[in-house]
This record gives structure tokens, sequence and C-alpha cells, in this order.
């Protein structure tokens, strides 16, 4: 992450964040939660979220709901949770504007998400899209944008 982006990160904790929900219960039905923007925090960061696109949710079988402010957030934090598998994660489709099944969804590598890890989800595939698991394997061997050779290699910066 750039050293701006975590300034920014650690004064909105420090700040305006007091008030933020971070996970809501009693959503056994496991949908998708229409959260109002600027009144969650990412589960995993602790930032307010401010819109939908490149978000996820996480609901867990008791009906827990996680917010993510990057798709690759709900990838790192998920891991060693004793639930994993059993969850339902949603994320916001950036061509359809609607909550879909991440498992359905196609994926971006090269987009500027909120915590830099480049993964934008959508619900219609293109040639160069990958895969739920392919993301999530490239989110935990670290080929994603916060690793600079990788983002070399895919913006060519």
């Amino acid at each position: 992450m750039k050293p701006y982006a975590l300034l920014a990160a650690l004064l909105l904790l420090l700040f305006g964040c007091e008030n933020k929900t971070v996970v809501i219960s009693g959503n056994t039905a496991q949908e998708a939660i229409n959260f109002q923007k600027g009144g969650v925090r990412c589960s995993e960061c602790q930032m307010v979220i401010e819109d939908y696109p490149y978000t996820a949710q996480l609901v867990t079988p008791e009906g827990k709901t996680y917010f993510f402010s990057d798709v690759g957030s709900f990838v790192k934090w998920q891991q060693g949770k004793d639930f994993k598998g059993n969850e339902k994660v949603w994320v916001w489709a950036l061509d359809t504007k609607r909550w879909i099944n991440a498992k359905a969804a196609f994926y971006t590598t090269n987009e500027i998400t909120p915590m830099e890890y480049g993964f934008g989800a959508y619900e219609n595939q293109t040639e160069t899209m990958i895969d739920f698991d392919t993301m999530k394997m490239k989110m935990l061997r670290g080929e994603n944008l916060t690793n600079p050779a990788y983002r070399k290699k895919v913006l060519g910066e």
C-alpha cells in the first residue's frame, strides 16, 4: 500500500469510525445487504466504506454479515476462519451494478481498488477475466497490485 493510502486509512480509523457498523447479525437468509454508504467499516482494515464498487460481503451460516472495502480484503480476512466453505460471499458487480455471488463472478486483475489489490468483480465474462478460485489463489500468492513486481507487470508502472 502506498504511504498516502496508509495515512488516509489511519486517519479514517482514528476519526469518524467510532459509530460505524462492522458486522450485522440476523441475516440467516445469507442475502447481500444494501448497506448505508459511509455507515459500515471494513472488517479487515476498519476503513469506512463510502461506496459499493470493489466491495464484498461475507455472511456466515449463523447470519453474521461482514463487510469489506476491497475484494482482496475479504480473501485475506477469511483465512483461518472456522466457517470457511459454509459462508456466502457477495461482491458488487461493476458491470451490472448489483450484488452477485462471488463464486459466480469474473474478475479483472488491473483495477484501482480501495486497498490496491486490483480485483474488480463482473457478472459478465470477457476474455481476460479470471474466475473466483483463480482470483483467490492470486490474492493469497501475492499476485496482486500490492506486489510491486506484479504491479509493474500488469500496469507497466
